[in-house]
């Protein structure tokens, strides 16, 4: 610890000293009172802060989430190499750990996750939560790289599929080279690019699937410590399950989960804290949200079934009121004056109770994290008022830590019709920033830079083909800025990667 010491600043110093003093008695109060307890798989909302600063003399790492436990560790990964930093468990929905300086000595992004303690042998990593190393900017700037599929893809996620430390994509492609789907073929294709580290991408052999694939989660449901996939075929009513092997190919679950026709979203996180995966699947047929509890072999059964006011669509999950517990945001197809957005608080069991929903009669929903600081959760939705206008606007919902939310800051107007959009500290300032995805007239992806209070202001915006579509955020170079994967409806069969440039 002395020599440590005279490494780094003082102030730093004393920070390390104190969090080794918890993790002590942490780790006491772990061996103490939870020797026996069934720990869940963790799941992370967010990390504080939202970036490192490159060449730092360390500095304390917060997470937010649900599902800690004494005694648990947060996994740091730089390309291949992987470290278990000891943690102080503060409660259930939050830790810390000390990154020492080593660590940020170089423009790079770290994957962090949470690992509780190794009770039972399924007990796994959390979802992992990309922290960039950089500079700080005061603007973005992109590059664009076009791959081509060669089919035309509707829905897409990001991984590492093959553990080298490099992010991979894999692609729906549910309607062959038909960019309309006017008549989907009997049998589809999941792509799966596996990355090169430098923004380019290999392509793996194709995994053929039928019934309209169209939503993704991804997941170790089997407790291998490799990505598994859980891929919605909305025409066939069902999910399947998509094995991974650690090298970029997966294996095909023989068993169904049969979800009922028009299924448009799926997210995976353990929602009755046993340490198995589950999956929570939104149904627009039948109106409701299901959840499917996860054996830890690869195969579900099924489990509640809530009922949703509206047709329920898009789903987001974190805890909301600061239990440690998982709870739903659903989404709902838009109606005039009807709340667009609906709470569910987790019991931890696996059953959820809706409660007053915010008002937010907008669409779409952007993203759930804490834009202002103050540690809870907002909720980040668009208003459009329609033509001729076109002057959307991003809104924040502030969240109060008890599951409700209050008006915040409206930002200034788009020139365009948002269709979604992403958080994601894109100029490694600590604060949150918003991906906006435009729509008419400008198919373009706008980057509008957070103030750490709530409001965004215009810093770019990229024009990406002949139309805009659904996202993901990764930094697919490795440089420490986070990148964009996009793909459009009606260009082609392509995905586009917007590179962000390095800081100067």
């Amino acid at each position: 610890m002395k020599d440590l010491c005279q490494s780094v600043r003082t102030a730093a110093c004393a920070r390390l000293i104190l969090l080794g003093i918890l993790l002590l008695s942490g780790s006491a109060w772990a061996q103490a009172s939870w020797n026996n307890f069934h720990n869940p798989t963790p799941y992370i909302d967010q990390v504080y802060p939202t970036a490192a600063r490159q060449g730092s003399f360390g500095f304390l790492l917060t997470v937010r989430g649900a599902g800690f436990r004494p005694g648990a560790e947060v996994g740091w990964q730089l390309g291949e190499t992987q470290l278990r930093l000891p943690a102080f468990v503060v409660s259930s929905a939050e830790l810390a750990t000390w990154i020492p300086f080593p660590l940020t000595s170089r423009a790079t992004t770290a994957t962090v996750t949470v690992i509780n303690p190794n009770g039972r042998s399924l007990v796994g990593a959390s979802n992992p939560v990309l922290l960039p190393i950089t500079r700080p900017t005061h603007t973005v700037a992109f590059k664009q790289n076009t791959l081509a599929l060669g089919l035309v893809p509707l829905a897409f996620v990001t991984g590492d599929f093959n553990r080298d430390g490099k992010l991979d994509l894999a692609i729906a492609e549910p309607c062959g080279t038909n960019p309309n789907c006017a008549s989907p073929p009997a049998s589809a294709n999941i792509a799966i690019l596996l990355g090169k580290g430098d923004g380019t991408f290999t392509t793996a052999p194709p995994i053929a699937i039928g019934g309209f694939p169209n939503a993704f989660a991804v997941g170790d449901f089997n407790g291998d410590g490799n990505p598994d996939l859980a891929v919605v075929q909305a025409n066939a009513g069902t999910v399947s399950i998509l094995l991974g092997d650690g090298h970029g190919r997966f294996t095909a679950e023989p068993s169904l989960l049969d979800t009922g026709t028009y299924v448009n979203s799926i997210v995976a996180g353990d929602v009755n804290q046993d340490g198995k995966l589950d999956l929570v699947v939104s149904n627009g047929n039948t109106g409701t949200v299901a959840i499917w509890l996860g054996k830890g072999d690869g195969t579900f059964t099924p489990g509640s079934s809530i009922p949703i006011t509206n047709i329920p669509e898009g789903l987001s999950l974190g805890d909301l009121n600061g239990d440690g517990k998982l709870d739903l945001v659903v989404t709902t197809e838009y109606e005039p004056q009807v709340s667009h957005i609906a709470i569910l608080l987790g019991d931890g069991k696996g059953d959820f109770t809706q409660i007053a929903s915010p008002s937010a009669p907008f669409e779409p929903f952007v993203g759930l994290g804490d834009v202002n600081g103050d540690g809870k959760p907002d909720l980040v939705v668009s208003y459009s008022p329609g033509l001729p206008d076109l002057q959307d606007t991003v809104s924040v919902l502030l969240g109060q830590g008890n599951g409700l939310f209050g008006t915040g800051i409206t930002s200034p107007a788009v020139v365009g019709q948002i269709g979604g959009g992403l958080l994601g500290d894109f100029n490694g300032d600590g604060k949150l920033d918003l991906a906006i995805e435009i729509g008419y007239p400008t198919n373009s992806y706008d980057f509008v830079l957070g103030d750490g209070k709530g409001t965004f202001n215009l810093a770019d915006s990229v024009v990406v083909g002949n139309q805009s579509g659904p996202a993901v955020v990764g930094d697919f170079n490795g440089d420490g800025r986070l990148d964009l994967a996009v793909f459009g409806g009606q260009n082609g069969g392509t995905v586009t990667v917007l590179l962000q440039q390095p800081a100067p």
